[in-house]
């Protein structure tokens, strides 16, 4: 179905907006000066900024849109305790089935990484590098993303050093620098 509504979908102004953001810019320096007036961070912005230099055409963006969203799909499938018609439902909802799979913009990046987060979640002391990878990651997406960063930072920072009293390893002073640059940046 994806694929039939996707082969047969016209672009709209806001998708052809970042491809040619995209695609107009020399360098990565002067593509992220103009998203100053954009208001979006610049995760997807980047994607398709090696799509455009490597020469691919303007529907390898919503290829790309589309392998995303399938991997969301594949992760919220294999990882979630739901049943499986509660799954279905899911997947065929509107923002899944339509809005972050057909339409290529930067949402469909911050519904994968939540689910990524998610399904590390009970390991994040364990692997705080793959945590914090995926919650930095999930900063560039959009401002909803950003905050919801700082919000998972925060707290994982009070559960570990205040709530479980726990001396700081370089693995996770390691995770903290990382986090602070990604806000930085």
């Amino acid at each position: 179905f994806s694929l039939v509504m996707l082969v047969n979908h016209v672009p709209w102004r806001d998708e052809a907006q970042i491809w040619l953001i995209a695609s107009d810019s020399p360098n990565i320096i002067s593509m992220l000066s103009l998203l100053g007036y954009e208001g979006a961070p610049p995760l997807w912005y980047l994607v398709l900024f090696f799509l455009c230099k490597l020469g691919l055409p303007y529907f390898s963006m919503s290829l790309v849109h589309f392998l995303f969203a399938l991997s969301t799909v594949f992760i919220f499938i294999k990882y979630s305790p739901f049943t499986k018609f509660q799954k279905i439902l899911f997947i065929f909802g509107y923002y899944i089935f339509f809005e972050y799979n057909i339409i290529a913009k930067h949402y469909v990046l911050f519904v994968l990484f939540i689910f990524l987060i998610a399904t590390l979640y009970k390991e994040r002391f364990k692997k705080p590098l793959q945590y914090f990878l995926c919650v930095l990651l999930m900063a560039g997406t959009n401002v909803h993303g950003f905050v919801t960063t700082i919000i998972l930072s925060l707290f994982y920072f009070y559960e570990y050093i205040i709530k479980q009293k726990m001396d700081l390893k370089p693995n996770h002073v390691f995770s903290i620098v990382m986090i602070l640059l990604g806000f930085t940046l």
